[in-house]
């Protein structure tokens, strides 16, 4: 069971029990031959690690907020920051979530693997399914970090990441980079196949798997990024949204669930990623430190851009989230770590957080985007204003209500410009202004919906949004520009140590 040498060889050091998973069988899992087994095994498919510290400190959510402020794990959060190769491999670190996602991957290969070889294949249907869709959705984040972004014009020879549909049986598996278009192709393959085998009532909390609606969500968010599918992103989202504006009770309720218990950061953080909040449709629980570094230390959200973001609108009004801290230490308390510990009693162990991996707001704000580039506007705008009914305090529907009128003097106005650039898809040249400022729209309040969740990143790549840094006690600025190479994250280096072809810079 010498498998995924090259994906995984670099996981040793901080993967618990990675040394007998590449040696031995690990456990009486390895031998799969009923469906409570194929479940057991199905809970390792999702990655075990998070994106969020690293992705967040790449985008323009993060400021240096000066070199007297001690950091925690400094290395990696300076190393995002300034868009070099995070030279760590532990938690919060690109290599760290690379390795995760092929570990979730092998998983459900060999989930799958198993249901081959089960004569009663009905029984396994829904596990297939589940093995499917996850198979997909990490070597989706796999690409969209690793890759440039989707654009056909260039899909078809960019540089994508090798796409695993086998379980290893050898000591030594050379890998290959498949074109961007590969494997955007093949996680289409696997969300079609799986997600109509989905049973949500094969699972005991349906939020920590891929239940009916994440799997639509995802669908959903596949479509998204890649582009010039609208028709199929409006059908996926409205699985999950249903028809209209029906979704309200769906979303995070601000003013009723959080504003009164906003005083306690424990209570509010737990509320985020409750398994009871209506608004989250996957959680994925991964070993991380981000709770110990997202509003402290050099490199984090500063007050500026807390004011960037919360103290403008295109409807006016104050936004309805909980910031705590001073200056320069600020967080919006999205983050509870667990801790799991090495045995009962231990005083050591491995620090965990709950991720809303898909949620009804981003579910929406997708189907806000493909009603623009429909242009169908009211849809649009009936789902945004829906949204903000639960963001802005003390909504009205008269004056906070947003309108095209609005959002085009808001955001195609010159002197928001520098705030608001205007956006760079691969379809840009087929937008009219109104579907311009409309994106941009939408792209402004996922961003202050998903701070500190690194949600940013992806907007950043596949907007092509400039991305400033500064340089505390310096005039100087970085700026990672519209098609700066260093937007795809290079290879590990354990990979690239076995011949896989590294990302240009």
């Amino acid at each position: 069971m010498k498998r995924y040498l090259l994906l995984f060889i670099g996981c040793l050091p901080f993967f618990a029990g990675c040394e007998s998973f590449l040696g031995t069988e690990p456990d009486d899992r390895t031998v799969i031959d009923s469906p409570d087994k194929v479940k057991e095994l199905l809970v390792s498919a999702y990655p075990e690690g998070h994106y969020m510290m690293f992705a967040e400190f790449m985008s323009d959510n993060t400021a240096d907020k000066g070199s007297w402020l001690y950091s925690i794990y400094p290395r990696r959060q300076e190393e995002a920051y300034y868009w070099e190769v995070v030279s760590e491999e532990t938690q919060d670190t690109p290599d760290y979530y690379w390795y995760s996602c092929y570990q979730a991957i092998a998983a459900a290969n060999h989930a799958l693997y198993a249901i081959e070889q089960m004569p009663n294949q009905e029984d396994y249907e829904a596990y297939k399914g589940e093995a499917l869709v996850a198979r997909a959705y990490a070597h989706f984040m796999l690409v969209n970090f690793w890759a440039e972004h989707y654009d056909p014009a260039t899909a078809e020879t960019a540089l994508g990441v090798p796409y695993v549909t086998e379980p290893e049986r050898e000591a030594l598996v050379i890998y290959e980079r498949e074109t961007v278009a590969d494997v955007y192709k093949k996680i289409e393959d696997d969300l079609q196949a799986g997600l109509p085998l989905i049973r949500d009532n094969a699972y005991d909390v349906a939020k920590y798997h891929f239940n009916r609606a994440a799997a639509h969500a995802f669908a959903a968010r596949y479509y998204t990024w890649r582009g010039n599918a609208w028709d199929s992103v409006v059908m996926h989202t409205t699985e999950v949204l249903g028809q209209g504006t029906g979704f309200e009770s769906q979303l995070r309720d601000y003013a009723k669930n959080y504003t009164p218990i906003s005083s306690n950061t424990t209570e509010y953080s737990q509320e985020y990623t409750s398994s009871d909040e209506p608004a989250i449709l996957l959680l994925i629980n991964g070993s991380s430190i981000y709770y110990r570094c997202a509003g402290l230390g050099r490199y984090g959200l500063s007050l500026d851009i807390m004011n960037e973001l919360y103290d403008n609108s295109p409807v006016g009004g104050s936004w309805e989230y909980a910031r705590y801290g001073s200056s320069p230490h600020y967080h919006l308390n999205k983050l509870y770590e667990n801790f799991k510990y090495e045995y009962p009693g231990a005083s050591a162990g491995v620090p965990y957080l709950l991720c809303a991996a898909l949620t009804v707001e981003e579910t929406a704000f997708n189907r806000a985007e493909a009603y623009v580039m429909q242009k169908n506007y009211d849809a649009a705008l009936a789902d945004l204003n829906t949204f903000l009914s639960k963001r802005i305090k003390n909504y009205s529907a008269g004056s906070h209500t947003l309108t095209l009128a609005k959002v085009n003097d808001y955001y195609g106005s010159a002197n928001n410009a520098d705030l608001y650039p205007d956006l760079a898809p691969y379809y840009k040249d087929e937008l009219d202004s109104d579907q311009m400022n409309m994106l941009k729209c939408i792209t402004d309040l996922r961003r202050k919906g998903f701070c500190q969740e690194g949600m940013r990143w992806f907007d950043v790549k596949r907007f092509h949004i400039p991305v400033t840094h500064n340089i505390y006690g310096s005039v100087e600025k970085m700026v990672l520009t519209a098609d700066d190479a260093r937007r795809a994250l290079q290879i590990p280096q354990s990979a690239l140590s076995y011949g896989m072809e590294p990302n240009p810079r």
